[in-house]
This record gives C-alpha cells, structure tokens and sequence, in this order.
C-alpha cells in the first residue's frame, strides 16, 4: 500500500508539473502575439493617419487647381479669385509649414 501511494504522488507531481510548463508556454505565447498585434495595429495607424494626411493634401491642390483653371476660363474679371487660387496652390506646396492665417499676395504688390 505504501508502494501504491508514493508512486501515486509521484505520478501527481509529474501530472502538475506538465501542466504548470504547458501553462507557461502558452502564456508566453500569447504574450508574444499579443506584443505582435499591437506592433501591427499601431503601424496600421500609422499608415493610415500619413495616407489621410496625403490625401487631404492631394484635394486641397486639386481644388486649388480647379479653382484657377475656372478662374482663367472665366476672362479678366475675375483676378481676386484666381490670386486667392494660386495662393491656396502655392500654400498645398508646402504643407510642412504651419498656416498662420495670413497668406501673403503671391504676385507681389498689385
């Protein structure tokens, strides 16, 4: 009977033992997936917030570009309109530069 107990516990302390290395595995697992998703799903936003960026910068210059063909087709009378548009087209040139609110006359004193 004492034979029966001692290897009844030792099969026991085996039984946890795999389970307790099992468990630890798969906690390391899914750690590191978790640490993977993360990585992806911030260079996700990332990508997106610099496409939206572009994106918003590409409509601003066509607008901008539209707004001075129309201008141009419409004749003489409407120079305010096609200043204003080239001054949107040069200001979309460079988005890297904060808007201030004032955007000086492109063409100078008129």
């Amino acid at each position: 009977m004492t034979i029966t107990t001692g290897v009844l516990a030792v099969v026991a302390i085996y039984y946890t033992a795999t389970n307790a290395w099992t468990a630890r595995r798969a906690l390391a697992h899914t750690e590191e997936s978790a640490r993977r998703t993360y990585e992806l799903t911030a260079e996700t936003a990332r990508r997106t917030a610099a496409l939206t960026e572009q994106g918003q910068v590409t409509e601003r210059y066509t607008k901008a570009i539209e707004q001075l063909g129309s201008a141009t087709s419409c004749g003489i009378g409407h120079w305010g309109y096609r200043e204003g548009s080239h001054a949107d087209v040069m200001r979309v040139s460079r988005p890297a530069e904060p808007s201030a609110g004032f955007t000086p006359h492109p063409f100078g004193q008129m």
